[in-house]
């Protein structure tokens, strides 16, 4: 057995899980922050977001100079697609729980991201092979029982709910697979999509109907924190992802919607009927099943790391 390589796997597995941790507990306090904001149209609000989101990636690397690596990514054309891919599903994934968070659909959210951790395994298996046993399936089953209740209950779609999950799953999967740094990755994530987010903002300022500085210090302040808030879990996020199985990465995506669940039920009094009930039941039942079969067999060393 090689013991350095057995230190090093399990220092990867401590430092991903701890990584993940910190993000998705900092992602599920996102709604109580933007709740202050909900008097900022969302697309001005994203478009911010995004803007603000470039300030720390660029200071990281003004710092620390990796122009080689910047350079060899911007002749890699098959990079550069992957890379303006991962920038839209980020981007829309941002528009949804931003609408989601400040027009009283907290729970919504709550249940997309619920949702995100078995679509996350649904993709490990799909795209990069990889292997569930029984209990894992039946995890998936349950969830589509969950969803399927909802529909039928209400006679359509729980669309938010669905489209968040679609696209932090694929987000996820994407930042997995390509072999790009977090700090560059995300740096070139934001570029893309800063002349339309700029151009936006400048035509507001100009039409004099944007919120910054109009809307008051605290008000600004609070779209310039935006990035700071966005940038720093994603980064946790996106290491976490480069140290953990994409299905070990799903146990941990269960802490963000458990906290937007506690606010939209306790502290913001979204209703919350029988129906909803019996399918976030289907949801806990699913991931208890997942999680009881991923600690049940914990003694595969392999079950959290790549």
């Amino acid at each position: 057995m090689d013991v350095n390589g057995g230190i090093e796997e399990r220092h990867q597995t401590v430092s991903g899980s701890f990584y993940a941790t910190v993000a998705f507990l900092i992602w599920g306090g996102f709604p109580a922050y933007f709740k202050l904001l909900d008097a900022v149209p969302t697309l001005e609000l994203l478009a911010h977001r995004i803007s603000w989101s470039v300030v720390i990636p660029l200071l990281i690397l003004f710092l620390f100079r990796p122009w080689k690596s910047i350079i060899k990514i911007l002749k890699n054309t098959r990079k550069m697609k992957i890379l303006c891919l991962s920038a839209m599903l980020i981007a829309a994934n941002w528009y949804l729980f931003i609408w989601a968070a400040t027009n009283n659909h907290v729970l919504d959210s709550s249940l997309g991201y619920f949702i995100a951790p078995l679509f996350s395994i649904f993709l490990g298996v799909i795209i990069l092979g990889e292997k569930l046993r029984i209990m894992q399936w039946a995890a998936l089953a349950i969830t589509v029982v969950g969803v399927a209740v909802l529909v039928i209950q209400y006679g359509q779609i729980p669309w938010i709910a669905i489209l968040i999950a679609i696209t932090f799953s694929s987000y996820a999967l994407i930042r997995k697979v390509v072999n790009v740094d977090p700090i560059t990755g995300l740096f070139f994530e934001t570029t893309m999509s800063l002349p339309i987010t700029v151009g936006y903002l400048s035509y507001l300022g100009y039409m004099g109907s944007g919120s910054f500085i109009s809307s008051g210090v605290n008000s600004s302040l609070l779209l310039i924190g935006t990035g700071l808030i966005s940038t720093l879990p994603l980064l946790f996020f996106i290491a976490s992802a480069k140290r953990l199985k994409l299905t070990s990465l799903g146990f941990f995506q269960y802490l963000l919607p458990t906290c937007h669940f506690v606010l939209a039920v306790w502290i913001y009094k979204e209703p919350f009927s029988y129906t909803q009930l019996i399918s976030f039941a289907c949801i806990w039942i699913a991931l208890a099943i997942y999680t009881f079969d991923i600690f049940r067999n914990s003694n595969d060393k392999n079950v959290f790391s790549r």
